[in-house]
C-alpha cells in the first residue's frame, strides 16, 4: 500500500480519508444526530457500527467538490437504515449465519448495563455477540441475546468463527502472523483449530503463546525449544505496534493459552514504557521444561 493512503480507507489518501470523517461528523450533526466518527466506521448511541470504506469507494474519482452531495445521499440511506427495521426482530434461524463471536478491549467498551451477558475470556478483553451486515456490524444488547437464545448465538458465533479464513500469512522469528477480516482475532476463541489448520500442530503440550493485537490480525507460536524466547520477544513488539497503530485495537499483550484458558504474560508500565514478562503459573512450567537448569 502506498504510504500516502490511508491505512482505516485504503481507497483514499490520508488528507482525503481526514476529509471524509469531517464531512461525515458535520452531515449527521446537521441532521440532528448523535454519532462518533471512527478511522473507519460511524457509531450511534446503541454502540450500532456503520462502515465507512463503500462511502470511500464511492468518492474514489469524484470531484472533491462532489464529496459533500455524496455523502449527504449516502448517510442518508445509513439514517435510514438506524431508524427502519430492527435487524434482530427476525426470527432466530435467519440471525444464525450472520452471528460472530467478536472479541472486544475491555476498556473501549461504553459503561453500560445493557451488555451483562459479556464474558472476559481473556484478561483484559470481552467476548461479545456481533451480527454481521453489509455495511455495519451491530452488537447484541442483552435484551436481544434474552430474545434469541444466548447458548443458541454462541454456538452460531463459534460455527462462524470456524469459516474465518486466513487472507495472508507471514512468519517473523518463529511467530506466525495471520491476517483475515474483522472477525479473525476473534478466532483466538479457536486458538487450537487456527493452529491445526495453519501449521499443522495437533498435540499442544506446551500450549501456544498467542496475541491479538486488533481485530484482523492473530498473531502465535508454538513453543517447542529455547526460540520461544525469540518468537515472544518478536511477538511483544509486533503486538505493541499493531494495538497502537492499526485499527480496531483489542490487546497489546501476548497471552499463554493452554486448554482454552489464557494466561496473561506481558504487563506494560505506561509511565515508564517498560514492558515486564511474568513467568508464574503454568507457563513457569513450560519455562522450566524447555530451559532446564
Amino acid at each position: 500500500m502506498n504510504n500516502d493512503q490511508d491505512k482505516a480507507l485504503p481507497a483514499l489518501t490520508v488528507n482525503q480519508a481526514r476529509m471524509l470523517r469531517v464531512l461525515v461528523k458535520s452531515s449527521l450533526t446537521r441532521a440532528g444526530h448523535e454519532v462518533t466518527v471512527h478511522a473507519d466506521h460511524v457509531t450511534d448511541a446503541n454502540d450500532n457500527e456503520y462502515g465507512l470504506e463503500p462511502l470511500s469507494r464511492r468518492l474514489v474519482g469524484q470531484p472533491t467538490a462532489n464529496w459533500p452531495g455524496v455523502v449527504d445521499q449516502h448517510l442518508q440511506g445509513l439514517v435510514a437504515a438506524m431508524n427502519g427495521a430492527d435487524p434482530f426482530a427476525v426470527p432466530t434461524e435467519e440471525l444464525l449465519s450472520r452471528t460472530y463471536l467478536r472479541l472486544y478491549d475491555a476498556d473501549g467498551l461504553p459503561d453500560v448495563d445493557w451488555l451483562s451477558y459479556a464474558r472476559e475470556p481473556v484478561p483484559g478483553v470481552l467476548e461479545l455477540l456481533a451480527l454481521d451486515q453489509p455495511d455495519t456490524v451491530s452488537t447484541f444488547n442483552d435484551d436481544r441475546v434474552r430474545q434469541h437464545g444466548l447458548e443458541v448465538l454462541r454456538e452460531a458465533g463459534l460455527r462462524n468463527l470456524r469459516r474465518e479464513v486466513v487472507e495472508d500469512r507471514a512468519e517473523k522469528n518463529g511467530v506466525q502472523l495471520l491476517m483475515g477480516s474483522v472477525y479473525l482475532a476473534s478466532t483466538a476463541l479457536i486458538l487450537d483449530e487456527v493452529v491445526q489448520r495453519t501449521t499443522g500442530e495437533t498435540e499442544l503440550p506446551n500450549g501456544v503463546l498467542v496475541a491479538m493485537p486488533f481485530r484482523n490480525q492473530l498473531l502465535y507460536h508454538v513453543p517447542r525449544d529455547q526460540g520461544m524466547v525469540e518468537a515472544l520477544e518478536a511477538m511483544t513488539g509486533l503486538a505493541i505496534a499493531g494495538h497502537s497503530e492499526e485499527v480496531g485495537p483489542i490487546s497489546p499483550h501476548v497471552y499463554w493459552w493452554n486448554k482454552g484458558e489464557f494466561q496473561q504474560v506481558t504487563y506494560h508500565d505506561e509511565q515508564d514504557r517498560t514492558i515486564e514478562v511474568r513467568v508464574v503459573d503454568g507457563f513457569a512450567d513450560v519455562f522450566s521444561r524447555l530451559y532446564p537448569d
